[in-house]
């Protein structure tokens, strides 16, 4: 809760150029829904997609993987120039990393931010796969469990195939917690390459994921009204990136987010450089 009144305090000062942020994200987001809603009904009626039970085999699978494909691209340069604003705001980014980004050009940060978008949503997508493969092979059971003479055994493999896909579901909610702390990761390192940056995303996330998902989930309701949504916005952002800031302050201190290897297994590791010991006059003396 702190995080969260400090972004609105770091806001209060700035109401103009929140508001601007928020006003331009609600607005980009208004045309993309409205743009595939009308686009939707046009190849419902052209018989182009037809109905989810008589469409074409991937119909559907390709019309959802293209809209998030076209929401991806579009929403990355706002979503750059966002982060960037808010980080100025909140005070995330110091001045190496201010130089840093304005020497860059808009498109090289652009590229990169959706090199690494789009590492992620795949990562979400292969996330998902654990889950709707149990819920599918229970319902297979389910439609199945009639021919069996004795239901029982396939009424109890079924639920626990469902009750395994809700378990699984904390993969992907694992991934949408990493997509929440990327933004700042990208700020700090965006000469670094994408799956780096989603590597720093994922550790900087870790055991702290369902904290960030919770207060997205309290903000939804209000999210989803426009109003509330264009105050909403920035503050959660903001919050979210004050967030970490603090975390990549105590995994790391002053050091950047370095990538180590412990047994195999990636860490985050803060290594500190052991000041070499003077030199002694003797053995510096000229022979």
């Amino acid at each position: 809760m702190n995080v969260w009144r400090r972004a609105g305090s770091c806001l209060r000062v700035h109401k103009r150029s929140a508001g601007i942020l928020a006003a331009a994200e609600l607005c980009l987001l208004l045309m993309l829904t409205g743009t595939g809603y009308f686009l939707q009904q046009s190849l419902l009626h052209g018989n182009l997609l037809g109905s989810l039970s008589s469409a074409p085999a991937g119909g559907w699978e390709l019309w959802l993987g293209g809209c998030l494909l076209t929401a991806v691209l579009v929403l990355t340069p706002v979503r750059v120039q966002s982060a960037w604003m808010l980080g100025e705001m909140t005070g995330v980014l110091d001045e190496n990393d201010i130089g840093f980004l304005q020497c860059s050009g808009n498109l090289w940060l652009w590229r990169r931010m959706l090199a690494a978008r789009l590492l992620l949503t795949v990562r979400l997508l292969l996330s998902l796969l654990p889950a709707v493969t149990a819920w599918t092979a229970g319902g297979v059971l389910m439609r199945l469990m009639p021919v069996w003479r004795d239901g029982f055994p396939a009424l109890l493999a079924a639920a626990h195939l469902r009750a395994a896909g809700i378990g699984l579901l904390a993969l992907p909610l694992r991934v949408l917690g990493a997509w929440l702390a990327l933004p700042f990761c990208f700020l700090k390192t965006p000469h670094r390459s994408a799956r780096e940056t989603v590597r720093n995303a994922v550790r900087l996330s870790r055991h702290h994921s369902g904290m960030l998902l919770l207060r997205r989930g309290i903000c939804l309701p209000l999210l989803l009204v426009p109003p509330a949504a264009f105050l909403l916005l920035p503050r959660l952002a903001a919050s979210e990136l004050l967030w970490a800031s603090r975390r990549w302050t105590r995994c790391c201190g002053s050091q950047q987010m370095r990538l180590g290897r412990c047994k195999n297994r990636h860490f985050l590791s803060c290594r500190h450089h052991k000041t070499p010991a003077p030199i002694p006059a003797e053995r510096c003396a000229i022979r």
